[in-house]
């Protein structure tokens, strides 16, 4: 019997996470997000409420993806979260496409997407994005509610704090560190710790 998973949000990231999640094989039980969203069709897949509703109903048993993304300005994942926290289950979803090595922890809520790697001694944090082919190197941490954006590379012993997201194309020095809360456009280069 396939596991049955809720999903929040109806963006064009969650169209990433549904492909992901449907790749696995889950059954999506159904999709919430805003209002103004009710009746959109993602894969088959209507919208049928809103985040708040489903809050009133779901169970601690049932599993929950939060697919909606981190921008430059905004994050909504932590908020969110907090709507549910201590209602239901997160589990972590990653590609079947990506390389996760078994000496690295992914923790709950987190999805990693196709062809990302992520090398042996690293941590992702609870609810973060590892994008398309995003690369992580050994013995990196990355906090909670992050955002790694598309083809970012992190190289080896950096750590990241909480809420960071990373624009696209980025490249992080080697043992840099960067304090949570920060945002970094699209190929930025981040040499000095921040």
């Amino acid at each position: 019997m396939k596991d049955k998973i809720y999903i929040i949000g109806a963006g064009g990231h969650a169209y990433s996470c549904i492909d992901v999640i449907l790749n696995l094989g889950f059954e999506i039980k159904g999709i919430y997000a805003l209002e103004k969203d009710l009746g959109k069709e993602l894969f088959g897949h209507k919208v049928i409420g809103t985040q708040y509703e489903l809050s009133n109903f779901i169970k601690k048993k049932d599993n929950l993806h939060i697919a909606v993304g981190h921008t430059f300005e905004k994050n909504e994942r932590s908020k969110i979260y907090k709507l549910f926290s201590n209602k239901c289950k997160f589990p972590t979803i990653i590609s079947p496409h990506s390389f996760v090595s078994s000496h690295s922890v992914i923790d709950y809520g987190s999805i990693i997407m196709p062809g990302v790697k992520i090398a042996a001694g690293s941590k992702i944090g609870m609810h973060s994005i590892l994008n398309t082919n995003s690369v992580v190197d050994h013995n990196t941490h990355v906090g909670d509610f992050c955002h790694v954006s598309t083809s970012v590379t992190i190289n080896g012993n950096a750590k990241i704090g909480n809420n960071v997201f990373i624009g696209s194309g980025s490249v992080l020095k080697e043992s840099i560190s960067v304090s949570s809360n920060n945002s970094f456009k699209m190929c930025s280069r981040i040499v000095k710790d921040k």
